[in-house]
């Protein structure tokens, strides 16, 4: 699930873009499913994205083997408005991760700070290090 910042952050770039007026008289199944597709609410959370790019490629995939017609200007633009909402996810998704690496990059940069600002703890690291040395290689190999 995206963070609250993350959240906040992609809402302007999850503005629905301009879709034209829809014709009845050409609604096709494709059509359907794309329009179904842009209705999903931003921001996509990470399974809706993956679920949403899997729809996407199995309507293209379908609608190429039924018929290899072009597709009108309606189609195009659900096509892209979908397309637009993947990226954003898919964005999303890369911010929140960001974000977790860089939080857990910070508290272990703070536990170091703590063990160098004691003569105490740095001694206790290097006890700790020296042990775990001398127990993962015999000492006749410490003593070339």
């Amino acid at each position: 699930m995206n963070s609250s910042f993350t959240t906040h952050y992609i809402q302007s770039l999850a503005a629905s873009p301009a879709l034209p007026e829809s014709s009845e008289a050409q609604l096709t199944s494709k059509k359907q499913n794309l329009q179904s597709l842009v209705s999903l609410k931003q921001p996509l959370s990470c399974s809706e994205t993956r679920d949403t790019l899997q729809s996407l490629e199995k309507i293209e995939r379908d609608n190429a083997e039924i018929s290899p017609v072009q597709p009108d200007k309606e189609e195009y633009a659900l096509r892209r408005a979908v397309l637009g909402k993947i990226v954003i996810g898919l964005y999303a998704e890369a911010l929140d991760t960001y974000l977790t690496e860089a939080s857990q990059a910070e508290a272990e940069a703070e536990w170091w700070a703590d063990v160098e600002r004691s003569r105490r703890n740095v001694a206790y690291y290097f006890v700790q290090s020296e042990y775990l040395l001398t127990g993962l290689y015999p000492l006749s190999f410490l003593s070339c």
